[in-house]
C-alpha cells in the first residue's frame, strides 16, 4: 500500500494530467463566449462621447501660470522693491469672497504706511486706489524696469505670453459660458 504522502501526490499528479489534457481540447475548441464575442463585435453601435473643461479649469491654468510668471519675475528682479507678491484678499463689500491680487512691494509698503496713519488718526483706511495715486511715479519706473527685464529675458518673455494665452482662453471661455 502506498502511504498518505504517496497517495496525495500521486492524486494531484493524476489530476494535474487530467487537466492540461481536457485545457488543450477546451482551447482548440472556440467556446460559445467567444461566438457571442464575435457575432456582438458586428452589431456594435457606436457612441462618440464629447466632453468639455470646466471654466474652473481654466480660471487654474490662469492662475498658476501667472503664479509661474511672478516666479521667475522675482527670481531676476534685483531691486526689491519691484518684486511681486500674490495673497488672497477679500474684494471690497463681499463679506467672505477672496480673491488672488498680486502687487509689487512698493505698492505694499506704502498701503502699509497709509493704513499706519490712517489707525493713528482714526479715520478711514486707504483703497487700493488712493494707494495707486500715490505710487504713480514707482510704477512708472517699475513698468520701465520690467520691460527691460523682460525683453533681456526670452526664457521669461514666454512665461509672459503663456500667461497673456491662459488669461485670454479662461476669459473667452467665460463669455461663451455666461452667454455675454
Amino acid at each position: 500500500m502506498f502511504s498518505k504522502k504517496q497517495t496525495a501526490k500521486r492524486f494531484f499528479s493524476i489530476a494535474l494530467a487530467l487537466l492540461l489534457a481536457h485545457s488543450k481540447v477546451l482551447l482548440a475548441q472556440p467556446s460559445n463566449t467567444e461566438k457571442l464575442l464575435n457575432v456582438e463585435k458586428e452589431n456594435v453601435e457606436q457612441i462618440d462621447v464629447v466632453g468639455t473643461k470646466p471654466l474652473y479649469f481654466y480660471r487654474q491654468q490662469m492662475a498658476k501660470t501667472e503664479l509661474s510668471f511672478y516666479d521667475a519675475f522675482n527670481d531676476l528682479v534685483e531691486d526689491p522693491k519691484f518684486k511681486v507678491k500674490c495673497k488672497k484678499q477679500r474684494k471690497e463689500g463681499t463679506g467672505r469672497i477672496t480673491q488672488r491680487a498680486c502687487y509689487p512691494q512698493y505698492f505694499l509698503a506704502r498701503k502699509s504706511k497709509l493704513t499706519e496713519i490712517a489707525m493713528r488718526a482714526r479715520v478711514a483706511l486707504p483703497s487700493d486706489d488712493d494707494v495707486a495715486m500715490q505710487v504713480q511715479q514707482e510704477k512708472k519706473a517699475s513698468l520701465a524696469y520690467a520691460e527691460k527685464l523682460i525683453e533681456g529675458n526670452p526664457a521669461l518673455k514666454q512665461r509672459l505670453l503663456e500667461m497673456y494665452e491662459a488669461k485670454q482662453l479662461y476669459f473667452s471661455k467665460r463669455q461663451i459660458e455666461k452667454g455675454e
